[in-house]
């Protein structure tokens, strides 16, 4: 028995005003992963903003932190949407370094906060890992 993947339908204007591009007649993973592409771009922003902050009131281990990790999110994020196949594992390798780093942190100070980064990386990175997957496939050649 073969199941077929969830879609979400819809036609008109219905489709166009509500649905694009989130939910168009692509596979929910996929989805999913453009919706955490764009929240990891928003992030990457945010955090090279707070690096400059951090940098212009001296804090500079958390300034070159914060930026380092922006600019590479941001850099990773715009090929991923190019769908360049190299992102793919770069990011996966990346997000799962940077995730481990986390997980060191949470486990001396128990911010709950860096809990939420946490589990958000791991869940981006199975993402990435799924459409790493859906682009190689569609990008094979027989």
């Amino acid at each position: 028995m073969h199941l077929k993947p969830f879609t979400v339908k819809a036609t008109g204007f219905v489709k166009h005003i509500f649905f694009f591009p989130f939910f168009g007649e692509k596979k929910i993973w996929h989805n999913l992963f453009e919706i955490s592409i764009f929240i990891k771009g928003l992030n990457g922003f945010w955090e090279i903003v707070a690096g400059g902050l951090f940098l212009f009131f001296s804090k500079y281990f958390l300034a070159v932190y914060f930026l380092f990790y922006g600019i590479v999110n941001i850099f990773l994020m715009v090929f991923l949407l190019r769908n360049k196949l190299w992102a793919y594992p770069t990011a996966i390798i990346f997000f799962t370094a940077f995730t481990s780093y986390l997980c060191y942190r949470f486990y001396q100070y128990r911010s709950w906060p860096l809990l939420f980064f946490i589990v958000f990386d791991i869940i981006f990175v199975v993402l990435t890992y799924l459409e790493y997957r859906r682009v190689k496939k569609s990008n094979a050649v027989w």
